[in-house]
């Protein structure tokens, strides 16, 4: 087995046995702990894991340990661009999306910490989802009206969450991970709200792009 395998021993706890088809379990471990509790290989404790808790169960890569210090020097750097994401081509991948104002960008960099480090403002700390990579981020006139407004103190980390909510082309639907809002409390789209306090307003003001736009 190749060194850099995931089924490595030296890497098996780089693989995180998230979620459980028909709750069997365990979840929320490592492939290397589990393996380490049945003592075998981790590839037959994979092996084992998916028998036992079927085919559509997940199993992830555990959060990355991140440099908090290199995170705000992107932030700060004016060529950074960010929340740019392929997860809706892999619906049933992770939508990494929702992480980026919950773990790295608005809440964590945005504050002044308790030793007294300045990190950086909320609108440095947004651009680079915003402003940087679309004609978003600044309120004049001439600019499109996409607005968000939310408070700092609100937004939270949320847990992954299946839904059986897309169409399997048999009359049927099958599932995608999603998470629920950061929570915001007002999304504009040309002016028009579309959430408020978390509801779905109903409004649908955005245009579909199309090759003809």
């Amino acid at each position: 087995m190749f060194d850099f395998s995931p089924m490595a021993k030296a890497n098996s706890r780089n693989l995180l046995l998230l979620n459980s088809d028909n709750g069997v379990g365990p979840i929320r471990t490592t492939l290397g702990d589990y393996a380490d509790q049945l003592g075998v290989h981790p590839s037959d404790a994979m092996a084992e894991w998916l028998i036992n808790n079927g085919l559509d169960s997940t199993v992830t890569m555990p959060a990355f340990v991140k440099d908090e210090e290199m995170v705000v020097r992107l932030l700060r750097d004016p060529y950074t661009v960010g929340n740019i994401t392929d997860a809706g081509a892999h619906g049933q991948m992770l939508c990494g999306v929702a992480k980026y104002p919950a773990a790295d960008g608005l809440r964590a960099q945005a504050r002044q910490d308790h030793a007294g480090r300045g990190h950086t403002q909320p609108e440095a700390a947004s651009r680079p989802g915003t402003s940087t990579c679309a004609n978003r981020g600044e309120l004049k006139v001439g600019k499109r009206a996409d607005v968000t407004v939310f408070d700092l103190d609100e937004i939270q980390y949320q847990q992954m969450e299946k839904v059986y909510d897309v169409p399997d082309g048999t009359g049927g639907h099958t599932w995608r991970w999603t998470r629920r809002p950061a929570p915001m409390r007002l999304t504009l789209v040309n002016g028009e709200a579309t959430f408020r306090n978390g509801q779905y307003t109903e409004a649908k003001p955005g245009v579909m792009v199309s090759p003809q736009h």
